[in-house]
């Protein structure tokens, strides 16, 4: 991990960086591709979750959820995602 926790869709076939993001203070444990959408994915750790699309090499993130007022939960995990 580096310090600023940050996110990089790399397209290994052409050993190349899509996009890159930088996400901060929030450490990302998981990530997860949505099945039906190559261009969508989710991304959950400590205290928050994150729906991210992908458009050409910009990064945009449709939904970011913290929960850092709960106070049992610290971790998130994504088993799956619903269809746009």
């Amino acid at each position: 991990m580096d310090r600023t926790f940050s996110i990089q869709v790399f397209q290994w076939e052409q050993n190349r960086t899509l996009a890159f993001r930088n996400l901060g203070y929030f450490p990302v444990f998981g990530v997860k591709f949505d099945p039906f959408n190559n261009s969508q994915f989710v991304t959950c750790g400590y205290e928050h979750m994150a729906i991210w699309k992908l458009k050409g090499n910009h990064l945009s993130c449709s939904n970011f959820q913290k929960f850092e007022s709960q106070k049992t939960t610290k971790l998130i995990s994504a088993t799956m995602m619903a269809n746009d």
